[in-house]
């Protein structure tokens, strides 16, 4: 299979365009779960496409059109999550619409992250994220099963003690991989 992994936000000079909270900066944490879990999916076999191959920000358009134009079958946006309480905690995805092949895959992904330790906060239409309608999401899933995987909520500090443990980061990359 071939896979587009889209590690979500970037770096604008220098300076990071996602969340930061309880000493993560979602760009980097997003960029360095990406590599890992490409590595285990092409230990499984699949092929893997990153629409952000480095640290820096990529145009949604661009990581869009990079998935179709590689004909990727799969793509996957990972995020951290933040809230101004930090009582928000959990995973969670978001899907256009309710397209079937991507909530199939979707609330599996979620599954696996609930079964890791979050609380499991479902799967949404992406008209609910907290930006509404999702670029990403919009211009991939007609091609392609498309989900935005928000792994934790990096101003939660239960989630943030997940999401900075290397040990629990490592395991949850594999077993996506191995699901996938």
């Amino acid at each position: 299979m071939k896979i587009c992994i889209d590690a979500g936000h970037g770096l604008i000079n220098g300076r990071p365009t996602g969340a930061v909270g309880n000493g993560i900066i979602e760009d980097g944490w997003t960029y360095v779960f990406s590599k890992r879990l490409a590595h285990y999916l092409r230990k499984n076999k699949h092929s893997v496409v990153l629409s952000r191959p480095g640290f820096n920000n990529v145009d949604l358009d661009i990581r869009a059109k990079t998935a179709v134009g590689a004909q990727c079958e799969l793509f996957l946006s990972i995020h951290l999550n933040a809230a101004n309480s930090g009582d928000a905690n959990g995973v969670e995805a978001f899907i256009v619409d309710n397209d079937q092949r991507s909530k199939t895959i979707a609330e599996k992904l979620v599954g696996i992250v609930a079964n890791a330790g979050l609380k499991n906060r479902g799967v949404k239409p992406d008209e609910q994220s907290h930006v509404g309608k999702l670029a990403v999401l919009r211009n991939t899933y007609k091609k392609m099963p498309a989900v935005l995987l928000e792994v934790g909520f990096l101003t939660n500090e239960f989630d943030a003690s997940k999401l900075t443990d290397p040990r629990w980061v490592e395991d949850l990359a594999c077993t996506i991989a191995k699901s996938i």
